[in-house]
């Protein structure tokens, strides 16, 4: 399941990073690419979500299943999305199913801490699950701090300039 995850990841990603010239039918191909690239993330995020529920359905506390697959899911809201300063601030957007921008990076923060607390019960602190699972929730903290100062800045800073031409 989690491999079945992993490969359409890196199939997005894949997607996403493909190359183009700036011809207006390339933009327009890249941009579609970008588009299903960001549709087949947040699908496979949809669908880590709920098997990491039914996990919690199927194993009982103390099983490490439980807190590796919410670390899966932390690493699967925290990939880096496409974005596109011209739409202003993603989380401003529409609702939608996972969110993005902050919003995203707070729900892979608590998916992170969920699976810390829930593999704390298996491992030792400073075993090597708990290591990884430790400086994923620093290293997010630190992306969340940046987004809430500068990203926002930036954002505004753009859609201003493209607004007074």
């Amino acid at each position: 399941m989690l491999a079945l995850m992993k490969r359409q990841v890196d199939l997005a990603l894949a997607t996403r990073f493909g190359g183009g010239d700036s011809r207006p039918e390339d933009v327009s191909r890249d941009n579609e690419q970008i588009r299903c690239a960001q549709e087949r993330l947040d699908e496979t995020i949809r669908f880590a979500v709920a098997s990491a529920r039914a996990v919690e359905m199927l194993f009982p506390p103390g099983e490490p299943q439980r807190g590796t697959t919410w670390l899966e899911v932390g690493k699967l809201y925290s990939v880096d999305e496409f974005y596109d300063p011209t739409l202003g601030d993603p989380s401003s957007q529409p609702s939608t199913d996972p969110p993005h921008g902050l919003a995203r990076l707070e729900l892979a923060f608590n998916a992170f801490v969920h699976a810390r607390e829930e593999l704390q019960t298996v491992f030792r602190e400073g075993d090597d699950v708990i290591e990884e699972v430790r400086r994923s929730i620093i290293s997010l903290s630190q992306e969340m701090h940046i987004w809430k100062t500068g990203v926002r800045n930036v954002v505004k800073d753009v859609v201003a300039s493209r607004k007074n031409g």
